[in-house]
């Protein structure tokens, strides 16, 4: 247990910064700190991704700048697994006040930290759900593990109770849905096939997939290609290179960032990213 822990701290960019971290977080010392990002502040919540970013505030994820280069003002975003936050207020800041983010985060402990961090900035043009998505409406048990960033929707009865709703049903009364970010841990068939009539009149779609959180519900890769595809989207794979490759039929990786894009010379021309389709 003891060289588990060494190692973990061993293996860390800041050692230092990363035990005095965990003294924070497990004196919930942590909340007295913030966390300056580019267009917003953070608490310092213990949580995983609290913790990363307060180590080191320059961490940027790929995904952040793809919704920094894709959003406009005025624009509707959807935020599905929004965690505390960070996709959500670097949208917000994107859209303006006429703009609209709608917040979407199952676990309650986390969904504290999400609502704290809108508060703390301030913006007035973000709506929160406490809801996990599906394709019915009902009760599941989500998971509530220390490390807040594998958490998902458990079938073993294990966990806390959480309301499961489908996407069409929440009261987003838009016309156009400009991004529609997904981050289900391998949920993303089921909230899907709960938004049909949302894909309708969405543009693009951001989803991260990884094969084995898939497997845990019985689904496949197709089974998410299959679903964008009878719903007119085109699909590419996303690189941080300002770059978007077709996904074919050959396509094999195991874990990838998933766009679904229903009008490509409109993408084209909000992101100024070219298709690379010699791959």
């Amino acid at each position: 247990m003891i060289s588990r822990h060494f190692e973990t701290i061993k293996n860390q960019d800041d050692p230092f910064k990363f035990i005095i971290a965990r003294f924070l977080m497990r004196t919930n010392l942590c909340r007295f700190f913030k966390i300056k990002q580019n267009s917003y502040m953070l608490r310092f919540y213990p949580s995983a991704l609290s913790r990363q970013l307060w180590i080191n505030p320059n961490y940027t994820h790929t995904a952040t700048r793809f919704f920094q280069d894709y959003l406009q003002k005025n624009d509707c975003m959807i935020d599905v697994g929004a965690s505390i936050g960070t996709t959500t207020l670097a949208s917000a800041s994107c859209v303006s006040d006429k703009g609209k983010i709608y917040s979407i985060e199952p676990n309650p402990r986390i969904f504290k930290y999400l609502h704290g961090n809108i508060e703390l900035n301030n913006f007035k043009n973000i709506e929160t759900f406490n809801v996990a998505l599906g394709n019915k409406d009902d009760t599941i048990y989500f998971s509530d593990e220390r490390s807040d960033d594998i958490n998902s929707i458990n079938n073993s009865n294990v966990g806390i109770k959480v309301p499961i709703k489908s996407l069409d049903s929440l009261p987003i009364n838009q016309s156009s849905i400009s991004l529609l970010k997904i981050d289900a841990i391998g949920y993303e068939k089921f909230v899907l096939l709960g938004g049909q009539k949302t894909l309708e009149k969405t543009k693009c779609i951001h989803i991260a997939i990884i094969e084995k959180q898939l497997q845990q519900y019985g689904c496949k890769l197709n089974d998410i290609f299959d679903i964008l595809l009878d719903n007119n989207f085109k699909l590419f794979e996303f690189s941080n290179e300002k770059l978007i490759f077709p996904v074919t039929e050959s396509y094999t990786a195991h874990n990838a960032t998933i766009l679904a894009i229903q009008d490509i010379d409109d993408f084209l021309n909000r992101t100024k990213y070219k298709i690379d389709d010699k791959q």
